[in-house]
């Protein structure tokens, strides 16, 4: 199966397999503890007797691919961050490899730099050795 036909086949929006868990938990919890639910079937979580949520933090970067009819449209945010702390604010995450070859990624932005300029230079020295795209 090639990648397109991949990527088509994972198409479907938004997975809220984790949402359908911790209510799964939370209700579980609730029903050990023999707590009453609130009126929209979710136990608060005060009902929830031992379970706790995990606190919300946010971390990581966004990058996002969309595939449509006549081509792909990348798009990144440009923060960049070393734990808590905010490196960069405005990091590139969107590289062209060639005309035709953009690679996004994040994580140690120096070995995504170095290893997007040496697939470039070799994508490139391709082309010139195939008289190729």
């Amino acid at each position: 199966m090639g990648s397109v036909e991949q990527l088509q086949r994972q198409l479907g929006g938004f997975d809220f397999s984790n949402h359908c868990r911790n209510v799964s938990l939370l209700l579980r919890s609730a029903a050990a503890s023999s707590s009453a639910s609130s009126s929209t079937g979710v136990p608060s979580a005060a009902a929830a007797g031992s379970f706790r949520m995990p606190p919300l933090r946010k971390t990581g970067t966004t990058i996002c691919g969309v595939i449509f009819q006549d081509g792909v449209v990348l798009g990144a945010d440009t923060r960049a961050t070393e734990g808590p702390l905010v490196a960069d604010k405005n990091c590139n995450k969107l590289h062209k490899i060639s005309s035709n070859i953009y690679a996004a990624g994040a994580g140690t932005a120096a070995d995504l730099d170095h290893m997007c300029d040496w697939l470039a230079t070799q994508v490139e020295l391709h082309r010139l050795n195939t008289y190729a795209k």
